[in-house]
């Protein structure tokens, strides 16, 4: 349900990449879900003694650590691909304006001939602006 949920709410104009949205909507509606099932029909149901299943409950009583914290967030990005992508963000900003729209193009799919097309130039040169661009790339980021 929070899939689908996430899928009619979804506005990709607030600039939130669809899986985090996603994420946040399936983790809500399985936290839902999980509060309106009545403690005698749980997954213990011959334990009389059995609490209700919540991703908040302490794993064992001892622990402060809960269900939730450590199910491992498969969208949460790695500290290390994260500087990584702040260095590639910051290296394409620091692209001439026609090399970074270019690799924009291509990115979102078009072909070099495509590209060449909108940018009223020959597919050769297309080609040479975007190789360009991504040595640029290369260069800034290789550190």
């Amino acid at each position: 349900m929070g899939l689908i949920e996430a899928v009619e709410r979804y506005d990709e104009k607030r600039g939130v990449p669809f899986a985090n949205f996603a994420y946040s909507r399936i983790r809500g509606a399985i936290i839902d879900e999980i509060r309106r099932v009545p403690a005698s029909s749980n997954r213990f149901s011959g334990d009389p003694y059995a609490e209700p299943l919540s991703l908040e409950a302490p794993i064992l009583a001892e622990s402060d650590l809960t269900l939730i914290d450590v199910t491992a967030d498969p969208f949460a990005t790695e500290p290390q691909q994260a500087a990584e992508l702040s260095d590639l963000f910051e290296a394409i900003r620091h692209l001439p304006r026609r090399e970074r729209e270019m690799l924009g193009c291509s990115a979102a799919g078009h072909t070099v001939a495509e590209i060449a097309g909108f940018y009223g130039c020959s597919e050769s040169r297309a080609s040479q602006l975007l190789v360009q661009a991504r040595f640029r790339l290369e260069e800034r980021t290789a550190a």
